[in-house]
């Protein structure tokens, strides 16, 4: 689904089905190798700690440099539950960017399929040390030849050198696998490897037959006292040791902390511990751990025992263990809550599944007309939304669905404009740089998006990076002025006091503004749908079917409030009252409450799909 921002009701893509797939089972021993590499790379700590000031005053300038994160976070699937994988995808959906898999083929269905099915970008892993191999290398080839954009990188093999393979042995499994990706025409795929961080650093080699290395750093296994002192400090002088070896090429492929399980020497598993982890893991990760960091992991493998059967955010049943996005659930749900402070963790940067504005340090939305780019005010069109492909790194304009584009011009100088999107096409890719507020070319070196005041036209041009305000481009994910239709019978939600309803739009979809009591803001930084005749926001207070809703005084810390968008499925789901969604109740929806969230091939399905239109 490329968008669920649409100009009328039949523009809407339907979802793709889930696929019903059997249940493979595997097993990973890797505590011995884990511990016995750690032990090695407690002496890299201490001379790492030693030297460099971990909190020094450059650091936070510094952070493009050190491998800063601007995807989200992705997330180490398992999957011994195959045959739930779209349920799954569904669900961690909502919270990460994309997926690690340990192997691509699983019976009746495919990793690399599934992520594409869900807008997940994916590591798509091949598991080397078991009879399937040649099945994993063929599901990621048909994978990636399918879903190109979705494909972040392939990694061969998972924690090998520490469990009895030799680096010759790994290094054949790279070759062979680059080798056929090539004869299959996908050279462009990045291959890699996962391997802990002190088997990479005794290695440099295996790290130079790769396009991309991902490093397994567990702070709960470390040798050295700071790893249960401050872990994520251990973390931290581990990253900086592996980045100033491999630099761009690296990115961390787990880590985590276990809920359950006892005790390793000083570590401590429990629920308290685990969550601080992860909440100091997510913030530090801002600003390092590679392009797409990913932690360890989905959910719960009882069958692995001890420590390992209990890492994971959500249990075996991939119910969540505890709330990670920005609000705190009401545990007394009611028309008036009391307000609760939200926690520091930022989501995964599930924004980018709809599209957004980009604005201008002045005010202004960066707007696309003719295939040339301006700086105006809002106007509420699809000439000034943008959406940006995780997989590609490519803006596409809203209007046109053509990709912004830097080219070198007969004169020598860059211009940017809009061009038909080719994902190979090197003038289209772009870093959004949220942290540091720019737009920044990849191919290009030293160029940013650049708005020039002074320009009599108000075009919007290329220029080498400065930091200064003409590039200041903020990522605005609140969508204004926009209608909520019903996919099943055409009608928008509306509202009148604190009832709202479907009913018809009074008009044409061409412009909602029009209909006042049926224009919304959807203010996705809050996760919240927010009423603009009323300034009241779309409020359920009982976690429940048939829970009432209706509108209520907007309020931030209300955790009643607090909507999330399900691109995949089109619904509209409360990101408080797990697996419950916006649902019409009846043909007419004049009275509509929430329900538990209907599956694909549910039949009552569609009177929980909407979409936004303008």
């Amino acid at each position: 689904m490329d968008s669920q921002l649409v100009a009328s009701m039949v523009e809407a893509e339907d979802f793709t089905a889930q696929k019903t797939t059997k249940p493979r089972f595997w097993q990973r021993k890797r505590l011995a190798g884990l511990v016995a590499a750690l032990a090695v790379v407690g002496t890299v700590i201490g001379v790492v700690v030693g030297t460099t000031g971990l909190h020094d005053a450059g650091a936070d300038a510094q952070a493009a440099s050190m491998g800063a994160s601007n995807l989200g976070m992705a997330v180490c699937y398992d999957t011994y539950q195959s045959n739930q994988i779209d349920a799954h995808f569904t669900k961690l959906a909502t919270r990460f960017s994309g997926v690690r898999s340990f192997q691509t083929w699983i019976p009746n269905d495919n990793v690399i399929d599934a992520a594409a099915r869900h807008n997940l970008l994916v590591y798509a892993g091949i598991w080397v040390r078991g009879p399937d191999y040649n099945k994993d290398v063929q599901a990621a080839i048909d994978g990636a030849k399918r879903h190109p954009s979705n494909v972040k990188a392939v990694f061969v093999g998972n924690e090998d050198l520490s469990n009895g393979w030799s680096v010759g042995q790994l290094l054949g499994a790279i070759r062979d696998v680059r080798g056929r990706f090539q004869a299959a025409g996908l050279g462009y795929i990045k291959i890699g490897t996962v391997q802990i961080d002190g088997d990479l650093l005794a290695h440099p080699e295996v790290a130079a037959a790769c396009d991309v290395v991902g490093v397994n750093i567990h702070p709960f296994f470390g040798g050295a006292p700071v790893s249960w002192t401050n872990p994520i400090m251990d973390v931290d002088a581990r990253w900086n040791a592996i980045y100033a070896k491999f630099g761009n090429k690296a990115v961390i492929t787990e880590t985590g902390w276990p809920f359950a399980g006892g005790s390793f020497g000083q570590h401590i598993a429990s629920y308290a511990n685990a969550i601080n982890y992860f909440n100091a893991f997510r913030n530090w990760a801002n600003t390092k751990g590679g392009d797409l960091p990913v932690y360890f992991m989905y959910h719960d493998n009882q069958f692995k025992g001890g420590f390992e059967a209990n890492f994971a955010v959500a249990d075996a049943n991939a119910n969540w263990k505890f709330d990670f996005v920005p609000l705190t659930p009401n545990p007394n749900p009611g028309p008036n809550p009391s307000p609760t402070p939200a926690p520091t963790v930022k989501p995964a940067l599930n924004r980018y599944q709809l599209p957004f504005l980009l604005q201008t340090a002045r005010g202004k939305m960066v707007y696309e007309m003719y295939k040339g780019l301006f700086a105006y005010d809002e106007a509420t069109c699809a000439n000034e939304r943008w959406r940006y492909n995780l997989g590609s790194n490519q803006l596409v304009s809203e209007s046109s669905g053509q990709c912004l584009d830097a080219y070198r011009g007969a004169n020598n100088q860059f211009y940017v404009h809009v061009w038909p999107c080719d994902a190979t096409n090197g003038n289209q890719k772009w870093n959004v740089d949220v942290e540091n507020e720019r737009i920044v070319h990849m191919t290009h070196a030293n160029l940013c998006l650049d708005v020039d005041p002074t320009k009599p036209d108000a075009s919007v041009q290329v220029w080498g990076c400065t930091g200064g305000i003409n590039q200041k481009l903020v990522v605005n994910p609140d969508l204004p002025h926009l209608g909520i239709g019903s996919r099943k019978t055409g009608n928008v939600l509306a509202a009148d006091g604190t009832a709202v309803f479907f009913r018809p739009l009074e008009g044409s979809f061409k412009n909602v503004q029009a209909d006042k009591t049926a224009t919304w803001t959807f203010v996705q930084s809050q996760n919240m749908i927010k009423h603009e005749a009323s300034g009241k926001c779309l409020d359920a207070y009982e976690a429940k079917d048939g829970g009432a809703v209706h509108l209520w005084a907007c309020d931030t810390t209300n955790s009643n409030q607090k909507w999330t968008y399900d691109a995949v499925n089109l619904q509209l789901r409360h990101a408080t009252h797990d697996n419950f969604c916006l649902d019409m109740a009846s043909d007419t929806g004049e009275k509509p409450h929430i329900w538990s969230c209907h599956g694909a091939g549910s039949s009552y399905l569609p009177f929980q799909q909407f979409s936004f239109v303008m």
